[in-house]
């Protein structure tokens, strides 16, 4: 398992690891990292210089699923056409068919908060809904959030998902 922190920036980590299990406490950033993710990838504002050499994931369609969200409205885990809105920012209604054809070509960045906020009964459902997707779709990227002791070291392995834990934050 991978640390990171600031000696090793998150884009030298995530660039080379097209699917991330980050593992944190509450409060490490694991959220904020992700809708940061989703609001420069979309708008292509990665530059090398600045961001750990994250520009290549400029122009991926981010898929934000907060699945604390998503358990709150009662929904259960989206399917490609749900994607689009499950973070329920969505301004307009994208296409029919818009997800699907995003995932199949490898442009999305499928971004899952909050694993542990999954019942633990409902974890495996979880895990099959994840693997499920990633199987359908295999050249989409996904980093998905949990906190340590929600899941077991190897949950998503062979989904060929790679942990990394972040440095706790600390003031200047």
């Amino acid at each position: 398992m991978a640390v990171f922190g600031a000696r090793q920036g998150s884009g030298v980590l995530l660039t080379d690891r097209p699917r991330v299990l980050l593992r944190g406490e509450a409060g490490a950033g694991k959220t904020t990292l992700l809708w940061w993710l989703a609001a420069h990838a979309s708008a292509r504002t990665l530059a090398d210089d600045l961001a750990d050499d994250l520009a290549a994931l400029n122009g991926l369609a981010p898929f934000v699923v907060p699945l604390r969200t998503l358990r709150a409205r009662g929904v259960t885990f989206p399917g490609p056409a749900e994607l689009s809105s499950a973070a329920g920012l969505v301004i307009d209604t994208a296409p029919e068919g818009w997800a699907g054809r995003v995932l199949e070509s490898g442009r999305a960045l499928l971004l899952v908060d909050g694993l542990d906020e999954v019942p633990p009964e409902e974890r495996e459902q979880a895990h099959t809904w994840l693997a499920q997707l990633l199987s359908r779709y295999p050249e989409s990227r996904c980093v998905t959030t949990v906190r340590p002791l929600a899941v077991g070291p190897d949950w998503l392995r062979s989904e060929g998902f790679e942990e990394l834990r972040p440095l706790p934050m600390r003031t200047p």
